[in-house]
C-alpha cells in the first residue's frame, strides 16, 4: 500500500509532470542539469571513498568532473535553447513548417501530430542529437577547465609539482564568468540579431523533417532508445577527444595523464555496458508506471508529452546514476593499476 500511494503522488506531482515536460521539450538541457547535480555532488564522494588511491588522482579526477558538467552544461545553454524554442514552434503549428502530406504520412490515426511516435522521434534528433554535435568542443574546453579546477580543488594553494602547472592560476576564480561571456559570445551567434532575421531555424527544421530518407528512418526507429542511444555515442566522443587534448596539454603533469585518460576510458566503458543492461532490466517497471501515470492524468491535454518525457528521463537517471554514483569507484581504483602499475 505504501509504495502504491508513493507511486500515486509522484504520478499526480505537478512538479514531476513540469520535469516531464522540460525533459520532452528540452531533453538536451535536462540531461545536462542532471548531470551537472549529480558530478558536483555524488560523484566527488564517490571518488572520495574509493580505497587504495592516491589522494592526487583523486583530486585530478574531481577536477575533470567538475569541468566536465560544468562546461556541459553553459554550452547546453547555448545550444539546446534556441533549438527547444524552434521545435516548440512546429509542435504548435505543424501546418506552417510541414506539407499536408508529410502531416498525413506522420500521423497516426486521428491522433495529434504531436502524439505520433515518428514525428517525436524526428523532433528527438534535433533535441537530443545536438549533444552528440557538441561532445568534441565539450571536450576540449573540459581539458582546459582541468588545471584552473584543480587548483579551485586545492583552495588556492597551488602544486608543487615539478613543472609547476597547477600553481595558483589568476583567472580560477573567474572561471564561471569566462567560460559563459566566451560561449555567449563567440560560440553561438543565436544572440545576434542579424542571425534571428536572416535565418528561420524552424522552417530549416520543417524541412529536414520533410526529408524522405528522415521520414523513413523515423519510421524505422519509432520505438528504439533514441535517449540511450544518443549518451552512449555522445560520450564515447566525448571521452575521445578528451584522452587526445589531455595528452596534448602542457598544463597536465605527464605523470598524470595517463591515469587521467585510464579513468575516463574506464568510466565511459563500464557505464555504457552497465547502463544499457539496467535500462533493459527495468523496460517491465517503467511500462507498468507509464500505465498507471496514463490512468492518473487521462484528460490531460499534455499527456502525450508527459509519457514523452517519462522515456527520456527514466535512461537518464539510471544512466546518470550508475555513472556518477558506481562506476567512479571503480574507474578511479582501476585508473592506476591498468598497464601494470599498481600503487
Amino acid at each position: 500500500m505504501k509504495i502504491s500511494s508513493i507511486t500515486t503522488k509522484i504520478c499526480k506531482s505537478d512538479c514531476v509532470k513540469k520535469g516531464l515536460e522540460l525533459a520532452a521539450n528540452n531533453g538536451f538541457l535536462f540531461n545536462a542539469g542532471t548531470q551537472l547535480a549529480l558530478a558536483t555532488t555524488l560523484r566527488p564522494i564517490s571518488i572520495a571513498l574509493t580505497p587504495k588511491t592516491e589522494k592526487e588522482n583523486k583530486k585530478l579526477a574531481c577536477a575533470k568532473s567538475f569541468g566536465s558538467a560544468f562546461t556541459n552544461f553553459m554550452l547546453v545553454l547555448g545550444v539546446s535553447t534556441p533549438i527547444a524554442k524552434n521545435v516548440k514552434k512546429i509542435d504548435v503549428s505543424p501546418e506552417k513548417y510541414l506539407s499536408p502530406k508529410v502531416i498525413e504520412r506522420m500521423r497516426e490515426g486521428s491522433k495529434p501530430l504531436i502524439e505520433s511516435k515518428s514525428y517525436q522521434f524526428a523532433t528527438q534528433l534535433f533535441k537530443l542529437g545536438a549533444n552528440a554535435l557538441t561532445a568534441a568542443p565539450r571536450a576540449i574546453i573540459t581539458c582546459a577547465m582541468i588545471p584552473p579546477m584543480l587548483a579551485l580543488i586545492k583552495k588556492g594553494r597551488g602544486v608543487n609539482d615539478k613543472n609547476g602547472n597547477y600553481s595558483s592560476l589568476p583567472q580560477e576564480k573567474h572561471v564561471a564568468q569566462m567560460l559563459y561571456q566566451r560561449t555567449q559570445s563567440s560560440v553561438f551567434p543565436t544572440n545576434n540579431p542579424t542571425f534571428k532575421g536572416k535565418v528561420d531555424l524552424a522552417k530549416g527544421m520543417g524541412k529536414i523533417i520533410e526529408s524522405p530518407s528522415v521520414q523513413n528512418f523515423a519510421e524505422k526507429y519509432k520505438n528504439t532508445n533514441l535517449p540511450m542511444h544518443t549518451m552512449a555515442l555522445t560520450d564515447a566522443l566525448t571521452t575521445a577527444t578528451l584522452c587526445h587534448q589531455v595528452n596534448r596539454s602542457k598544463k597536465i603533469d605527464d605523470d598524470r595523464k595517463r591515469v587521467l585518460n585510464n579513468n575516463s576510458m574506464i568510466s565511459t566503458s563500464f557505464g555504457i555496458l552497465t547502463g544499457y543492461v539496467a535500462d533493459k532490466a527495468t523496460n517491465k517497471s517503467t511500462e507498468k508506471f507509464i500505465n498507471k501515470f496514463t490512468e492518473l492524468n487521462k484528460g490531460n491535454p499534455k499527456l502525450s508529452k508527459y509519457v514523452e518525457g517519462i522515456k527520456i528521463v527514466k535512461p537518464m537517471l539510471l544512466y546518470g546514476g550508475i555513472y556518477y554514483g558506481l562506476i567512479p569507484l571503480v574507474s578511479t581504483f582501476f585508473a592506476e593499476r591498468v598497464n601494470g602499475k599498481d600503487k
